[in-house]
């Protein structure tokens, strides 16, 4: 790395550094992600609601990680690591923090969508690699690197922090990405492809699949 870098975990995050890990979500979630952009209807505004409550509630529910540069404030990457029977704004303390704001704040067509996704979203994980396989496991979610911070370690360095929480543990990392062109690289860290999930769209997004990756700390 170029940088000098510190990856940090955020207890209490402050205004700015939550406002710089919505902001890094957006950018680098955004855009290709069909979750985001179809529980948001693609409205940028909605989706930094979003990102923002949900890395409040990740910092408040579960484990929050910022990759700080040089010693400095500024936040170049981030993700979030859910313990076992811990799911993203799946409790009060998270949906305090943000999200039960941001469901308030959405279309009426947009709100009809996350009711009828999130269930069927935990049924078809259940049905693809068992029933409660992930609820027993850690999970990753939130994963993003600035652009021009790419390349350079950090995001295997954000990794590493959620394994060594699943390596104490004994139990596997799993989480779903979308995008086929990460695949390699995290085949390259040691993640293997459990599975499949097909999802429907919505809000203007079209069907869309979601490959299973799990890495073992037995």
């Amino acid at each position: 790395m170029g940088e000098n870098v510190t990856i940090r975990r955020l207890v209490k995050p402050t205004v700015n550094e939550l406002d710089q890990i919505a902001n890094i979500k957006t950018v680098t979630l955004g855009v290709d992600d069909s979750i985001i952009r179809a529980g948001t209807s693609s409205d940028e505004k909605l989706m930094y609601e979003f990102a923002r409550s949900t890395a409040a509630g990740a910092a408040a529910g579960a484990h929050l990680y910022g990759a700080f540069i040089d010693h400095s404030d500024r936040i170049a990457g981030t993700i979030a690591f859910y313990g076992p029977g811990v799911e993203i704004c799946g409790d009060e303390v998270q949906r305090s923090q943000g999200f039960d704001d941001f469901l308030k704040n959405l279309p009426s067509g947009t709100l009809a969508w996350w009711r009828e996704f999130l269930p069927a979203y935990a049924a078809v994980s259940d049905a693809t690699i068992g029933f409660g396989v992930k609820k027993a496991s850690w999970t990753m979610n939130s994963f993003g690197v600035l652009p021009e911070f790419r390349g350079r370690g950090i995001g295997r360095a954000l990794l590493e922090a959620g394994e060594a929480l699943a390596r104490e543990d004994g139990i596997p990392m799993i989480f779903e990405a979308e995008q086929k062109r990460n695949i390699a690289m995290y085949q390259h860290f040691g993640y293997s492809i459990v599975g499949e999930e097909h999802l429907k769209g919505g809000n203007g997004v079209q069907d869309f699949s979601l490959i299973i990756l799990r890495k073992e700390f037995a």
